[in-house]
Formats: C-alpha cells, sequence, structure tokens
C-alpha cells in the first residue's frame, strides 16, 4: 500500500508542475486530456532513453502552441523551452541538493517520494513567482523588432536544455564527474536561464516604452486634430445662434400677415435648410466629455480621427457619465483599440461604411459596443477566436485571440458578439470587482 502512495506521489510530481507551468503560457493545458499527453509523451522519449523525458515533454509543447495556440515557429520553440528550463533548472538544482543528503539516509520509498513531492511544490512556487516577473507577451515577442532576441533565447535556452539532458544521462550511468558536480552544473544551468530571460525582459521592456512613446505622440497629433475639429462644429453653432435671430425675424411679418404661403416659403426655404445643415453635422465628439476614463477617451478620440480620415462615418452615443472601469490602462487601450480597429478594417469594404459606439453605465456595470457596417459573406462565430483566422487574409487575425487572452485575466470583463448579414457587433461589459458573479 505505502508502495502504492509512494508511486501516486511520484506521478504527480511528474505531471502537475508541468502543466501548471504550461497553463501560465497557455490555458489550454488545464485541460484534462493534456494530462495523458504529458505521460504519452514522456513514455516515447524515456522508451529510449531515461534521461530523454524532458524532450518528450518538450516536444509536447511546442506541438501545442504550434498546432493549437498558432503562435509562429521561433516564438512557439521560444515557450517550449521557456516554461521547460524554467521548472527543470530549479529542480535540477534543488534536487541534486536534496538528494545529497537524503541518499546518506536509508528512507522508504514512499517518504522518499513524498519529500520530493515537498520540494517540486515549493521549486513551483519559485518558478511561478519568476514567470509572473517577467510576464512575456506573445505580441510584443512576436515583432520584428524582438526577433533577433528571440533566436538567442532559443540558442541559449536549446543549450541549456540539452545540459540538462546530458547532465542527466551522465549522472544515471553514475559518471564520476557529474556525479562530484552535479551541483555546479545544475547552478550554471539556473544561472544561464535567468540571465538570458532577464535579457529578453529587458528588450521587451524597452520595447512597451519606446511603443507607449509613439502612442503618445500619435494621441497628441490626433488630438489636436480632435480639437481642430471641435473648433468647426463650435464655429457651425456660432454661425447657427447669429442666424436664428434672422430666422425668428422673417418669420414676424409672415405671421403678423397671417400669408400662410410667405409662412410656408420661410419653413421651406429656411427651417429646413437649417435643419439638414444641422443633421449632418456630426457632435459626437462633444461626447467624450462624459467619459472619465483616460483609456476611453483617448482611444475614442484617436479612432474617430482614424476613421474621418479613411471617410468612415463613426457615430458615439453616451449620454451619462462613464466612470473609470477597474481594468489596466494598457489592457483598456489594447481591448477597445483592437475591436476598433477590426470595425475600421470591415467597415471599409461595406456598400455603406459606418461605425457607431454606444457607451453606458448602470449598475456599476459599464457598456461598451461597437457595431460597424460589412461585407456581406458568411463568417464563422467559433473560429473569430482563434489566433491566425482571418477573413482579410493571411497573417492576420491575432486581434481577437488577443482580447480573449485579456478577457481570460481579468474575471470581470465579459464579451459578447452578434453577427448580421450586415453589421458586426462586440459587446464588452466591464463590472465592478465583486459583482461580475451577481
Amino acid at each position: 500500500m505505502l508502495d502504492v502512495i509512494g508511486f501516486l506521489f511520484a506521478l504527480f510530481s511528474f505531471i502537475f508542475p508541468r502543466i501548471l507551468i504550461a497553463s501560465y503560457i497557455d490555458r489550454i493545458f488545464l485541460k484534462k486530456r493534456y494530462w495523458l499527453y504529458i505521460i504519452f509523451f514522456h513514455m516515447i522519449a524515456s522508451h529510449c532513453v531515461v534521461a530523454f523525458s524532458w524532450i518528450g515533454v518538450i516536444t509536447l509543447y511546442y506541438l501545442v502552441f504550434r498546432i493549437k495556440s498558432k503562435l509562429p515557429k521561433r516564438l512557439a520553440l521560444f515557450f517550449a523551452l521557456y516554461i521547460s528550463v524554467s521548472y527543470s533548472a530549479l529542480y535540477f538544482f534543488g534536487s541534486s541538493i536534496l538528494y545529497r543528503s537524503l541518499f546518506r539516509v536509508n528512507m522508504p520509498f514512499w517518504m522518499l517520494q513524498g519529500t520530493n513531492l515537498l520540494l517540486v511544490l515549493i521549486l513551483l512556487v519559485v518558478a511561478i513567482t519568476l514567470m509572473n516577473y517577467f510576464n512575456f507577451d506573445k505580441r510584443v515577442l512576436a515583432t520584428k523588432e524582438l526577433s533577433k532576441s528571440i533566436i538567442f533565447a532559443n540558442v541559449i535556452l536549446l543549450f541549456l536544455n540539452g545540459l540538462r539532458v546530458i547532465s542527466s544521462l551522465l549522472i544515471a550511468n553514475k559518471n564520476s564527474f557529474f556525479v562530484t558536480f552535479d551541483t555546479t552544473v545544475a547552478l550554471v544551468i539556473f544561472v544561464g536561464y535567468l540571465l538570458t530571460i532577464s535579457h529578453l525582459h529587458e528588450r521587451q521592456l524597452h520595447w512597451l516604452h519606446q511603443e507607449q512613446i509613439k502612442q503618445k505622440e500619435q494621441e497628441n497629433r490626433d488630438l489636436n486634430v480632435m480639437v481642430t475639429n471641435l473648433g468647426d462644429l463650435y464655429d457651425q453653432i456660432r454661425a447657427f445662434r447669429h442666424d436664428f435671430g434672422n430666422i425668428i425675424g422673417s418669420l414676424g411679418p409672415a405671421i403678423e400677415t397671417g400669408t400662410r404661403e410667405e409662412i410656408n416659403d420661410v419653413y421651406e426655404q429656411v427651417l429646413l435648410e437649417t435643419n439638414t445643415v444641422l443633421r449632418k453635422a456630426d457632435y459626437s465628439s462633444f461626447n467624450l466629455k462624459h467619459i472619465e476614463d483616460i483609456a476611453f477617451r483617448n482611444v475614442l478620440a484617436q479612432k474617430m480621427v482614424q476613421a474621418k480620415n479613411a471617410d468612415i462615418p463613426f457615430y458615439l452615443e453616451c449620454r451619462q457619465t462613464i466612470p473609470k472601469v477597474e481594468v489596466p490602462m494598457l489592457e483598456t487601450i489594447r481591448l477597445l483599440s483592437i475591436l476598433l480597429d477590426n470595425a475600421m478594417e470591415e467597415a471599409i469594404f461595406a456598400d455603406e461604411p459606418r461605425i457607431s459606439v454606444a457607451i453606458t453605465h448602470l449598475d456599476a456595470t459599464t457598456t461598451f459596443s461597437v457595431q460597424n457596417t460589412r461585407q456581406r459573406g458568411t463568417i464563422d462565430q467559433r473560429k473569430i477566436w482563434e489566433a491566425g483566422y482571418s477573413t482579410k487574409g493571411e497573417n492576420r487575425g491575432l486581434g481577437l485571440a488577443t482580447v480573449l487572452d485579456i478577457q481570460k485575466q481579468f474575471p470581470n470583463i465579459e464579451i459578447e458578439t452578434a453577427i448580421t448579414a450586415e453589421t458586426f457587433t462586440q459587446t464588452l461589459i466591464f463590472y465592478q470587482k465583486g459583482d461580475s458573479d451577481a
């Protein structure tokens, strides 16, 4: 019975950390079948040489990232190697120290495996803490600017994983050098991992900083255009206010004489014409004053200018105060930008291009709805969330997959989709934290 418990400890120690570590990159690994896949690939690799078990796990990681997540080859390889070495480097170092002590004591199998499980859980917490600190973004790592850094990281991580496999192989064969210096080799692997990942993390932070600078510059340019547009609208209102007295004055004589024909002429030639001019003017920009969330306001101002430059009518409906949502500004900007960019890309091909945005706030819930006209055709609502799927050609379709990734990180966000023959509507629902389960 105790041997069975020891076997279960050993099995859990092997599967659980590999599944949990991988799920921090893609939650698809939490599906139950991947527990079996881990064992299957481990057994195939171990059938050749026991030390090759990690090669089987890395192969599984790569296939999932490449086929299921549809990541580029170099990025799929990076994440496969990264999640592998992020745990194995720690475990190799920790276990080399632990077993030097335990092998001096005659311990039962179940107790040995129980102690190993405790070590696994402790090192798993450390590994996850490091992964949370580095927090690599797939969208950033996939950029052209970081391609050389990813290739460099892949070369180093391949070397470290290879060194880990060779070390296990030589230790299993009781090579005198590695038996003596296994702790030192494990430390070299761990330090090499930290230096490589830290370098890539710095490159990611540098890219994000540069993007923020570019975004601020673009926002300033767009806001200047917005101010100019608002000035034009204000001039129109001033002109109407100036003409309003003349319009009323022109009605006076007609009313005094009681001539129906004159009243009809003033109504048709003056009032109706003035009403047409006012209806053609777009006063959506004034609705921005109701929005308190800076991320909402800046993104909308920017996209309204871009829509105008692309000759796409853009209507904003917001008649009440919209408070700040409880989502970090960067993620809010990314969410809104993706939905509005997709709307513009699709609306431009429609027979009558149009984008309508409605923002409401009720009972601690903020709703952001984007509707655009679209080109007629069938859209598979199940596939639009898959990375790489797009109706606009290859190497597209990453936007909504990113939206889904962000939405999974924040339980107080929901997203709804509605598709008709002529329109495509995406609705983001932001709850105050603690109200999403209500």
